[in-house]
């Protein structure tokens, strides 16, 4: 008589073989092979880190223009009521367009150097 936890083929090799057919089975053992690979994590991982980084980055540019467009709003204001701050309030705006042209270099150097691009492929 042969012992149940010797014998050959083990009983797990004939469960396998029953499930080889099913679709569910082969689905489940592609994407244990996905899951369990190092590098598909680490391309999960750099995706979503490439997306946030990108989204960031667009949010900061959007809220940097509304900004500029309304200083420059109230900057021709002060201009056109003749305000006594209006030389001030058009240095600060002028300090404002450079920070940002200095920002988007910046950010575009950094990108240039790491090997990239921020912006997402259409």
């Amino acid at each position: 008589m042969k012992h149940p936890y010797f014998s050959f083929p083990p009983a797990w090799m004939n469960v396998a073989r029953r499930a080889r057919g099913h679709k569910a089975f082969q689905f489940m053992l592609l994407f244990m092979l996905f899951a369990i690979s190092p590098s598909f994590g680490q391309a999960l991982v750099e995706s979503a880190m490439t997306s946030i980084k990108t989204w960031i980055i667009i949010i900061l540019n959007v809220a940097f223009l509304i900004g500029i467009a309304i200083g420059i709003f109230k900057a021709a204001m002060k201009f056109f009521t003749g305000a006594p701050d209006k030389v001030e309030f058009m240095i600060g705006m002028v300090i404002a367009i450079a920070l940002f042209g200095g920002f988007q270099f910046i950010v575009d150097d950094l990108a240039g150097f790491l090997g990239g691009d921020i912006m997402l492929d259409p």
